[in-house]
């Protein structure tokens, strides 16, 4: 399966981190009917080539059982340093529509 993660400044967050570089970072969860090691993988691609890749494994002692089901965090996983640079360099543009 694909998750599309998109970044954004909230509230609070977003003034926190404008001047001390904030933390870039993914949590997400997982579930599944089976114990599993599970590999998250994020890229990062630019004129449709992959320029870099991180990939990151959830081992099975980190899964809870719950409702019959295990579900599986990844809490505050951190953006590997290519990509935070490009978020910054994003952030610097004059225009909101430059960054599409």
């Amino acid at each position: 399966f694909l998750v599309d993660l998109n970044w954004g400044p909230r509230g609070e967050e977003a003034e926190a981190s404008e001047g001390s570089g904030g933390f870039y970072g993914v949590s997400s969860q997982y579930e599944s009917r089976e114990l599993m090691t599970l590999a998250c993988s994020s890229k990062v691609c630019s004129f449709s080539k992959q320029v870099v890749k991180k990939v990151e494994k959830v081992e099975t002692e980190q899964a809870h059982l719950e409702d019959g089901g295990f579900v599986y965090c990844l809490l505050r996983s951190p953006m590997c340093e290519y990509l935070v640079n490009f978020l910054h360099k994003l952030r610097q543009l004059p225009e909101r529509y430059m960054m599409n």
